[in-house]
This record gives C-alpha cells, sequence and structure tokens, in this order.
C-alpha cells in the first residue's frame, strides 16, 4: 500500500539470535532509520541505505529510565517481598535461537550459580523455543537454593528499579548489554546470544563455562572494578531518543522521494 516504514534498533548485531536476520531484513524493508548508536547508524549505511534516512536516536527504553521515577529500596522490598539489604543477583537468560539446542549453554549458567553467594532473582526467559525448559530449570534451581526467587513478570519499571538496587546482572539479556550501562551495574554477559553487540565498559564476557562466568561475577564484585565504571556513559542513548524520532517523523520528506530507495 505504499506505507513508508520508520524502523527503530536496526544495525545491531546480535549473532546468537535468528532475530539478527530479521532485523538486518527490516533494515532493508524500511524507508527511515532511527539507530541506538553511532555504530549501529554506520552499519546501516553501509548496508546499502542513504545516510539522508538514516538518524541516530538512541535507545527508547533509556527514555523510561530518564523520565520516570523508579521505586526505592523499601518500595520494591514491599512489592516483591524481598529484602534488598543483602547481596543481590539478577538473572536474565534467554534460549540461544541460533542453535538446534537452544538451551545447550544453560548447563554452564546454573552449574554456577549454585556457587555464587547472595541472593539469586531469576526474571522468566522470553517466549523463544526452549523457554519452557528454562523455567523447569529454574524451578529446580529454586529447590536446591532457597535464597532464589523467580519472577513471571516485573514490569519494566520495576525491572529497571531492580538493576539500580542489585549488585549484578548475570544473563544473555540485550538488556544486560543495553541498560545496565546506565546503572553503572556490572554485568556478566554468558555465551554468543549477543555476540557482535556493542559492549559499554560494565559487561564482562563469559563462556558457556561454569569456571569462567564465575572468574568473570568474581571480577564484576571487586571494589576495583566497580569503581572504574563511576562516571560512565551509555552508548545506547542519553534518554532522548523520543524526541529526536519526533523530529525526524515530522519533517521526513513524504511521496516518491521516501518511497524509492536508491542503492549507495
Amino acid at each position: 500500500l505504499r506505507i513508508p516504514i520508520a524502523h527503530i534498533e536496526g544495525g545491531e548485531i546480535s549473532e546468537g539470535a535468528i532475530d539478527n536476520a530479521v532485523r538486518h531484513a527490516l533494515t532493508k524493508m524500511s524507508h527511515v532509520h532511527f539507530t541506538s548508536t553511532f555504530e549501529a547508524r554506520e552499519r546501516v549505511i553501509s548496508l546499502g541505505e542513504e545516510e539522508w534516512r538514516v538518524h541516530r536516536a538512541g535507545a527508547p527504553s533509556i527514555d523510561h529510565l530518564r523520565r520516570n521515577t523508579l521505586f526505592t529500596r523499601e518500595q520494591l522490598e514491599q512489592q516483591l517481598h524481598i529484602d534488598l539489604t543483602k547481596p543481590s543477583v539478577v538473572v536474565a537468560y534467554h534460549p540461544v535461537t541460533i542453535v538446534r539446542d537452544t538451551t545447550q549453554e544453560a548447563d554452564a549458567l546454573f552449574a554456577a550459580l549454585l556457587q555464587v553467594p547472595g541472593q539469586i532473582l531469576f526474571c522468566y526467559p522470553n517466549a523463544d523455543a526452549g523457554g519452557r525448559e528454562l523455567v523447569q530449570r529454574t524451578k529446580q534451581f529454586l529447590a536446591q537454593r532457597p535464597d532464589a526467587r523467580v519472577f513471571v513478570n516485573l514490569g519494566a519499571l520495576t525491572y529497571w528499579s531492580l538493576l539500580r538496587q542489585v549488585d549484578l546482572m548475570i544473563g544473555n539479556s540485550s538488556s544486560g548489554i543495553m541498560e545496565t550501562p546506565s546503572f553503572a551495574l556490572p554485568a556478566v554477559n554468558v555465551g554468543m546470544r549477543q555476540q557482535g553487540r556493542e559492549r559499554a565498559r560494565n559487561i564482562l564476557d563469559a563462556a558457556p563455562d561454569a569456571a569462567d562466568i564465575l572468574a568473570k561475577v568474581e571480577i564484576a564484585r571487586s571494589q576495583p572494578f566497580r569503581r572504574s565504571l563511576e562516571g560512565m556513559q551509555n552508548p545506547y542513548g542519553e534518554g532522548h531518543a523520543s524526541e529526536k524520532i519526533v523530529d525526524v517523523l515530522t519533517s521526513v520528506p513524504l511521496g516518491e522521494k521516501l518511497l524509492i530507495k536508491k542503492m549507495r
């Protein structure tokens, strides 16, 4: 119907997920692009998109972090029925959809988590193939660790508030890459799911190996590493993506100039 498409967060790479191919396909179908990072903008342009179509806006999720008032520790404790004065770790782990066995890296993760000290707070995995198996593995883990909890759906504001209060994040979620830098929160990224995505200096990559995960957790919890994150910036934006997107959408030329795409 000749309706132009605006694509948000194109140009990023997550080699361990089938989303990677879908994301690049959407780039070629779209007419205006709003990337999260400057590197992603250059990558979209390298795919043949004209430069005037491609705008670095930042990730819209960072806008919510800037605009919303996050819950206090006391509010979170009351809402989630947990004690956040204890050392706490958020785990957000999803299936690795680029491989046939989408949970093949999970053995290493759960073996490592059994040895990670502190309160373990799981977020439910997403709906990708293998998600149900990860839910079952998590429930089995809870039976072994009475100080662990699992939350089916925290809600965005509660989740971000929790990231501000805990000591560490472990997993392979894009949130670990894109949102933890806004809190200068140490994050251990496990395995290949986010392979290729840009990282801030709070991210420590670990192989899907229990010993390596534990080694990175030890670094992440060290005072020198935590001090090194002071004043860090998030490469995924400053919290003003929506204004930039609106500015472009209200001024971009409509008609054939927008619809007819030329290869650079």
